[in-house]
Order: C-alpha cells, then sequence, then structure tokens
C-alpha cells in the first residue's frame, strides 16, 4: 500500500508516551498509516506519493481551540441539567430533589430549558419556582443562555427589586 503523503527527516512529537518522537509520517486519505523512522516509513512511499523533506523543522499535533471556557465548565458541571425536561412539573420535580439535598440558602443553578418542549407550553414562571423551593434562590437559564428564570428568593438576595405580594 502506498501514502498519498509522506512527512520525513523530521522532529514529529507523537504525544504517545511509547514513541514520543519520531522522523516521518505516512498520510493515506487523510488518515496518518504509519509514524516511525524515516526507514521505516520509506516502504509507504509509491509512485503517486508527495514527498516533503522537513528538513529537521518540527511536526506538531493539530490544535484544535474549541473554545472552552475551562472555569466556567467546571462550574456548568455543578449546575442542574434541565436540557431534557419536558415539562413545567418535571422542571420542578429535579429542581425540588436539588433544594433537598442541600443547606437551606444556598444557591440552585440550572440551565438548559426549552419551552417549547414544555407540555405546558409557556415559560416557566417565579411562581413555579417558588412552589418548590421557596427558601433557595434560585436561577435558571434557557438553553439559549440569554433568557433566565429566578425565584423570590433570588430576587430577594440578590436585592434586585422589592417583592410585593397582594
Amino acid at each position: 500500500m502506498q501514502a498519498d503523503v509522506v512527512l520525513m527527516n523530521g522532529n514529529i512529537i507523537t504525544m504517545d508516551s511509547v514513541q514520543a518522537i519520531a522522523q516521518a509520517i505516512a498520510i493515506k486519505k487523510d488518515r496518518i498509516v504509519k509514524v516511525g523512522t524515516t526507514e521505516e516509513v520509506t516502504s509507504w512511499i509509491g509512485k503517486n506519493t508527495k514527498i516533503i523533506n522537513l528538513q529537521g523543522k518540527t511536526v506538531i499535533p493539530g490544535l484544535i481551540d474549541t473554545h472552552i471556557h475551562v472555569a466556567d465548565f467546571g462550574k456548568f458541571l455543578t449546575w442542574l441539567d434541565l436540557k431534557d425536561t419536558d415539562s413545567i412539573k418535571e422542571l420542578q420535580r429535579i429542581l425540588q430533589e436539588r433544594t433537598q439535598k442541600i443547606h437551606q440558602g444556598r444557591w440552585v443553578i440550572g440551565s438548559g430549558w426549552d419551552q417549547k418542549y414544555f407540555a405546558e407550553n409557556r415559560y416557566p414562571n417565579c411562581q413555579d419556582l417558588d412552589e418548590v423551593s421557596p427558601n433557595n434562590p434560585v436561577i435558571l437559564y434557557h438553553q439559549c443562555g440569554r433568557v433566565c428564570v429566578v425565584n423570590s428568593k433570588a430576587l430577594e438576595v440578590a436585592k434586585y427589586i422589592e417583592i410585593y405580594t397582594d
């Protein structure tokens, strides 16, 4: 079998603990098929193989910028995952389960709900959250991340507005 491209005479960082550095790489159909010494990889060279002499230059693995904010990602792992909720009642059940496991007064944060999938066909509201979590401040973000719903305790703790009741 012949490679489409061979990179040779290089300093190739493999990220493999067994063979951390190599001299050559053979590539076929956008896949690495052989990594090793220049001698080992030459067997992959055919009449149509493109050969690139690296002349000692370094090749590193592809760097993919996933644009992840690592601290935020870690924080999100502690939030309620609401992306599969199909009703406000289910959202309330999940919220109530969390508030029963934590101390009164601790914040509950969640994300991922989408009213389009709710049986009630509406947004959750402050009263929905107050019913199951009157003593913990709650903020639940919509799946888009730009909309949220909070309960009365969250408003009180944040001192955002004064809460009036009829």
